[in-house]
Parts: structure tokens; sequence; C-alpha cells
């Protein structure tokens, strides 16, 4: 049975990892590998996603190339959902902010 509920910009994020990873040639798509996006316990840093998946090439620059190629597709797509990643500030990025608060005051 299929429940109707509105869809959220997180829901159709998921629904277009999942359909990449359907076309991408190198990634393996069988019942016995299935491939896994879904999303984790809210944190204080945002709503972690979790992509699993399988290789269609045990080599290792391949295996590279894909998760590349993968994450490079996720981190261009965000955006047209009105979503944002987060990243966890480091120490330069704290310093960088207090000279740009300088140059200012």
């Amino acid at each position: 049975m299929s429940i109707s509920r509105p869809l959220c910009a997180i829901g159709i994020l998921r629904a277009c990892i999942v359909n990449a990873f359907k076309q991408h040639a190198w990634i393996s798509y069988d019942h016995d590998r299935q491939k896994l996006v879904c999303q984790l316990e809210p944190t204080l840093e945002g709503l972690p996603i979790q992509c699993d998946g399988y290789s269609n090439d045990a080599a290792r620059a391949a295996y590279e190339g894909i998760q590349a190629d993968t994450f490079d597709h996720i981190l261009a797509i965000v955006p047209e959902f009105g979503l944002r990643v987060y990243l966890n500030p480091a120490g330069s990025d704290l310093v960088r902010l207090t000279r740009i608060e300088e140059a200012y005051l």
C-alpha cells in the first residue's frame, strides 16, 4: 500500500541520488548488492545522508574516480533543492573570517 505524502526537498534529493546510481555505468546494479541512500539521525550539524553502492571495477583508481564523480554530482545538485552542505569549520576558516571582519572595522 502506498501512502500519499507531500514531497520535501530532502526526499527529492534522495530520489535523485538513487536515480543517478541506477544510471551510472560503473555502479553495479543487482539485487544482491542493493544500493542504499538514506537519511541518518539528525545532528546539531544537520541531516546526514548515507550513500552506499558497489563498483563494477575493483581497481582502486576506478573506485576513486567513481566516488569522486558521485560526490561531484551530489555537491552540484544540493543547491537546486534549497539545501546546503555543512562543512565543519577549521581553524584556518576562523582566522580568515577574523581577518575579513577586521578589514571592515
